[in-house]
């Protein structure tokens, strides 16, 4: 572990799709500027992700808000691995076998050594994407190398394939009481999707007039993700298709909704050739652009609290060095709902690297 320390930055910033929102304070957690690092997950004060080792190789790893809490994840046998989600004491995520390409769906605790194979019998290869209490969500790859929706509880027995009948893929990215979500293949075309446990309980939830609809995160009855209208709009829904809401901000050319806390989402738009992070709160016109100075693109990818304290983690492409580093943007949050009008002011080697940025989309 590294001990560099967090660059600390409270600023406000402009962009053609919006004006940054005052209060949010922006940490990077970047254990070694040489190389990149990646906060996929967070849940109370605990980011999940992954840190660039060297040139071609890249770990799961933790952190508890600072860059020097850094913990390397990594089995020492594995060639590779990432963390895609934590739920404040159990990561999920996946690790690459040495002298193959083979992936395994895993859970740790913590460490290293704590490692546990979820990797289900039967298909070539699987990964966690998400998780919701005692359920984990991913993918399993079969025999044409294709993927189907996975889930399991803590084990490899309790596998379940999601793939529904007439789908040649599928994805499951997250959970909440009401179901999993993801995106399934229909007729040749990637839909959102909902499951209540089972393959055959699929439910398209495909907005009407839309190309290809993703679902990546949800809490309680909202999910969000994006839409394709013709270009990528960052969406909501409640439960069905009829419920879908654009979120896409004015002037943006493009956006995706990564994560929904309570009524706050998060995610990215783009403005011109470049993605930068924000929030909103369940409108096209809420969209707050994130803080950002100091980076040339930057990414939220997840969004928890832990006390008063609402906590975004995403990642930004330094400006002077072209390396991406793990952030978190952190706002004190008044009881019980002050802040709104701030806020609405306005998943290896170079394979495994690819594969984790393939989270995004």
């Amino acid at each position: 572990m590294n001990m560099y320390k967090p660059l600390l930055l409270v600023m406000t910033a402009t962009c053609l799709i919006g004006q940054a929102s005052a209060g949010w304070t922006l940490t990077d957690i970047s254990p070694n500027p040489q190389y990149s690092s990646y906060a996929y997950g967070a849940s109370g004060g605990q980011q999940a992700g992954m840190l660039q080792i060297s040139f071609n190789t890249s770990h799961a790893a933790i952190w508890s808000g600072t860059a020097n809490s850094c913990v390397d994840l990594n089995p020492s046998w594995s060639a590779g691995s990432f963390a895609s989600a934590t739920d404040g004491s159990i990561q999920v995520g996946m690790v690459s076998i040495n002298g193959s390409h083979t992936s395994r769906a895993s859970m740790w605790q913590g460490t290293a050594a704590s490692w546990i194979d979820l990797d289900p019998s039967g298909y070539f290869g699987s990964q966690c994407l998400g998780m919701y209490g005692s359920t984990q969500l991913g993918t399993a790859t079969v025999a044409d190398q294709h993927v189907h929706a996975a889930m399991w509880q803590g084990t490899k027995s309790s596998f379940v394939d999601l793939n529904p009948s007439g789908s040649y893929q599928s994805t499951a990215y997250c959970a909440t009481d009401e179901g999993q979500f993801g995106t399934a293949n229909v007729a040749g075309q990637d839909c959102a999707a909902r499951w209540n446990g089972t393959a055959d309980s699929f439910v398209n939830m495909k907005p009407s007039g839309a190309g290809i609809s993703k679902i990546f995160g949800a809490s309680g009855n909202t999910q969000v993700g994006y839409a394709y209208l013709p270009v990528n709009h960052a969406c909501l829904w409640h439960g069905t298709a009829a419920s879908f809401v654009d979120l896409n901000p004015a002037g943006s050319t493009s956006s995706t909704a990564r994560a929904v806390y309570g009524n706050i989402v998060v995610g990215f738009a783009m403005s011109g050739t470049t993605e930068w992070a924000g929030a909103w709160t369940g409108t096209a016109g809420s969209w707050t652009l994130l803080p950002n100075a100091g980076y040339k693109q930057t990414h939220a990818w997840a969004i928890t609290k832990l006390g008063d304290t609402l906590y975004i983690v995403g990642d930004g492409t330094d400006s002077a060095t072209g390396y991406v580093h793990a952030l978190i943007w952190t706002q004190a949050v008044p009881e019980p709902a002050g802040w709104l009008p701030t806020l609405g002011g306005f998943v290896m080697v170079v394979l495994l690297s690819r594969r984790a940025r393939k989270l995004a989309y």
